[in-house]
């Protein structure tokens, strides 16, 4: 009897540990990171596979991942002719790792049906660099709108509590896989003439739009 007993226990331990590790790397279905320039979303940044569904924020400012063509950005603004990279780093961090502004740091998940009103993530995306060139020639008032596809891989870890940051252990951990993704990147920028920055007009960021596909 104590055999059998055993035997339930362990393929008991085996479902409840199979409904948070995910070998096989999901793709994502659909989704949209939608970052802008001042403008604080919590709930901007959303992917979604066959068995999860996760929502958070990504921000535009304070971030070292995309911040560009603003006055805190390195360079600041973008000038004529220049050039820029998005994201400026392609691993982008994910939660509260210390150093900069969060990415994607908390939020609702649902896991095969299962709601969690909050959770915290923790992991890294690595997002493909864009590259786009500013034009010479630019008018006040006019949007500079730039398009590329992008792919997407990274490792999701999602946390009921955090009691050991940056990353959550044992019973803490709700879900931790990897995903792929892909889909249209599009980029904002507003042309702005203000001679106490600079003489000529400049682009200005509006906004970071990463569009998924299925």
């Amino acid at each position: 009897m104590w055999r059998v007993s055993l035997a339930l226990s362990i393929l008991c331990l085996a479902v409840s540990s199979s409904a948070f590790a995910q070998n096989a790397s999901l793709p994502i279905k659909e989704g949209r990171f939608f970052i802008q320039r001042g403008i604080n979303d919590p709930n901007n940044a959303r992917i979604k596979t066959d068995v999860f569904e996760a929502v958070s924020s990504m921000i535009y400012y304070d971030s070292e991942f995309f911040n560009v063509c603003t006055l805190t950005s390195n360079p600041a603004f973008c000038r004529k002719g220049s050039s820029f990279n998005v994201p400026t780093s392609p691993a982008v961090l994910i939660g509260d790792q210390g150093g900069g502004s969060p990415q994607f740091p908390s939020g609702p998940f649902t896991l095969n049906g299962v709601g969690y009103p909050h959770v915290w993530y923790f992991g890294q995306f690595n997002i493909s660099t864009s590259t786009f060139v500013v034009p010479r020639m630019l008018r006040k008032g006019r949007f500079l709108i730039f398009s590329q596809p992008f792919n997407m891989t990274g490792r999701l870890q999602v946390c009921s509590a955090v009691s050991t940051p940056p990353f959550c252990h044992g019973n803490e951990v709700v879900y931790d896989g990897t995903v792929t993704g892909h889909g249209t990147l599009t980029v904002t920028l507003n042309v702005v003439t203000n001679f106490d920055v600079m003489p000529f007009p400049f682009a200005y960021g509006q906004s970071i739009d990463y569009q998924f596909e299925p």
